[in-house]
């Protein structure tokens, strides 16, 4: 059915209505008021009965099947809105229920990795104590036949005493050789800051003279990071100090391990805290049951040769240095380094010289000489004797 016919069907009701409530009155009132001359009032007349006669006919088009169909059509985008809104809800909590469905799997999936992560972390730690236990155990030594060492010279009441060297940068402890500053790198490197170089040639310094068998070089990091890559870090910073200890002859045993941000000296997220979190610390693991005294020449390729060269060179100190190395094995040769250590004005030499003289070790008992060699020595302490 066409737009017109629709029109036309959905106002004639109106029209009936208007004319059947509201003409009546209106030629009631044109005929008895006689308001118009009598043609008009038959053409008015005429007119409304022309058009009661088009509304009925137009009603009983409106009653046609065409009218019900477009009924139909008219009422069809209307839908049904309960319907509709059940379908959106449908529809929202099929979404919703997808949602939760992502989430959860979601989580599991970051349960699984924070587990995997966790056991990788306490693999690591293990693999990380298994090595310091390894390190800590003695080598298997050859089996080789007992020597009797030497009986150690007497010290002598005036026979001067040699300290271990004033250390400015580092401390050492029972179980540690403790920086009393950080060892420096350049930020997010393993390169070693020059500034640091003292520190850690001290710390070969200390190494020596204490005695140091095994020593453990543990990088650490702040929390600044993931955890990989801060262990990745620690590990090269941690291998770096080692690489350079070597370089400097350092006699310990090294063993190298890259904490990462595991074990932080303080807790806190403050700069000074990670300041202080960020560090190398040097562990004790071994000394030596007799420490390896540190010579002018220690570092070198041959220690032996070098001490020779520099004491035919006329160092003192080198002299007495290589005769203390032949202590028990050649009081012959050691007697004479300390002749020469003596005669050079090394007053150590000296003393040492005149016990060899009083025990008639490496040549002829000499009291007369051991005599005079001890006032030499004597005359020429620094009141520390």
């Amino acid at each position: 059915m066409s737009d017109s016919n629709a029109s036309g069907c959905t106002s004639m009701p109106v029209v009936i209505l208007a004319l059947l409530f509201f003409w009546p009155v209106g030629l009631v009132l044109m005929w008895t008021g006689k308001t118009f001359n009598l043609v008009i009032r038959v053409l008015i007349t005429l007119f409304f009965m022309a058009a009661i006669f088009l509304s009925f006919t137009f009603g009983l088009l409106a009653m046609a099947p065409g009218c019900e169909g477009l009924t139909v059509e008219t009422s069809g985008p209307l839908g049904d809105p309960m319907g509709e809104m059940q379908d959106r809800m449908k529809e929202a909590k099929d979404r919703m229920k997808t949602m939760r469905d992502k989430v959860k799997e979601a989580r599991k999936d970051m349960r699984d990795e924070f587990a995997k992560a966790r056991k990788e972390m306490k693999g690591e730690q293990q693999r990380i104590q298994d090595m310091i236990e390894a390190f800590k155990k003695p080598k298997q030594e050859s089996d080789k036949p007992a020597t009797k060492k030497p009986a150690k010279e007497g010290k002598l009441w005036f026979q001067r005493r040699v300290k271990p060297s004033a250390y400015e940068h580092v401390k050492v402890e029972a179980q540690e050789i403790k920086p009393l500053r950080p060892v420096e790198f350049e930020t997010g490197s393993d390169v070693i800051r020059e500034g640091s170089y003292s520190l850690l040639d001290e710390v070969v310094t200390a190494s020596s003279e204490y005695g140091v068998s095994k020593l453990l070089v543990g990088g650490h990091t702040d929390d600044v990071g993931s955890d990989s890559d801060n262990m990745r870090l620690s590990q090269r910073r941690a291998d770096a100090v080692k690489r350079y200890l070597e370089t400097k002859k350092i006699g310990a045993e090294l063993l190298a391990i890259g904490f990462g941000e595991t074990r932080p000296l303080v807790e806190g997220q403050d700069e000074e805290a990670r300041a202080q979190n960020r560090r190398v610390e040097f562990q004790i693991i071994e000394k030596a049951a007799t420490p390896k005294k540190r010579t002018l020449c220690s570092g070198e390729d041959d220690e032996t040769a070098c001490l020779e060269k520099r004491c035919e060179a006329g160092e003192a100190r080198a002299c007495l240095e290589r005769g203390e190395q032949l202590y028990g094995k050649d009081e012959t040769t050691r007697r004479r380094f300390n002749r020469k250590a003596c005669d050079g004005g090394d007053l150590l030499a000296c003393t040492k010289l005149g016990a060899q003289h009083e025990r008639g070790a490496g040549g002829s008992k000499d009291l007369k000489e051991a005599l005079l060699l001890y006032t030499q020595a004597c005359a020429g302490q620094d009141g520390d004797g």
